[in-house]
């Protein structure tokens, strides 16, 4: 089976599940069942833009006897009209999926709980109650560590989403924020986290010895 219709098929069959957990009231089953289908939706996106590219490529082929231009193309443009460099490898374009929909599923679960952030820039959020400044960083796990960054503002709240921590976020409030701040490492303009698990318990690296963060799973009180 193609791999387009296969992708159309999944997402009929999410949304045939939804409709009845929907009926039935089981909303954990229609969170979970969401979460799958945002997943689906940026496999048909990366699907498009990897054709596209392929257009593209099989186009340089048949132009490459009769191009001027005589020097190796680094980039490209996907659907959205932004600059995609080929030599992005199909990790990387994953791994920004992956944060993409992570981030998105963390401000869903935000806005049930009262707050709606508003895009500052890139990862950086605007709470229109307080004018606060958020940060929401996302890394994947790396042996039961995780390597975080953001640039480096003043923030009324940092997110730490990681994957594969069996819960929704790690959310520092700005007083603790304020006291780490200077604990961390900086480079180029960014804020760097590092964060590590050992039996259930998080430690957040500084340079002046481990911090555990577990009072933070979760802490949606950041935000009130």
């Amino acid at each position: 089976m193609e791999i387009k219709p296969k992708i159309s098929a999944f997402i009929d069959g999410i949304l045939s599940e939804m409709k009845i957990a929907i009926d039935s009231k089981n909303i954990e089953k229609v969170n979970i069942l969401n979460y799958l289908l945002s997943q689906a939706q940026i496999l048909s996106k990366n699907l498009v833009e990897i054709e596209n590219r392929l257009i593209y490529l099989e186009g340089e082929i048949n132009n490459i006897d009769t191009r001027k231009d005589k020097s190796i193309p680094q980039n490209i443009n996907n659907s959205d009209g932004l600059e995609v460099n080929l030599s992005d490898n199909a990790d990387a374009t994953i791994a920004r999926a992956n944060a993409k929909a992570k981030r998105k599923q963390f401000l869903d679960l935000l806005k049930k709980e009262g707050t709606i952030l508003e895009q500052y820039k890139g990862v950086v959020y605007k709470n229109p109650k307080t004018d606060g400044l958020v940060g929401i960083a996302f890394s994947s796990n790396n042996g039961g560590s995780w390597f975080l960054g953001l640039p480096d503002y003043k923030y009324e709240v940092v997110v730490l989403l990681c994957k594969n921590i069996n819960t929704d976020a790690i959310v520092f409030p700005k007083d603790f924020y304020l006291k780490i701040s200077d604990l961390m490492s900086r480079s180029r303009g960014h804020v760097k986290f590092n964060l590590h698990s050992s039996s259930g318990k998080y430690i957040l690296y500084s340079k002046k010895g481990n911090l555990p963060v577990n009072d933070y799973l979760n802490n949606f009180n950041a935000f009130k």
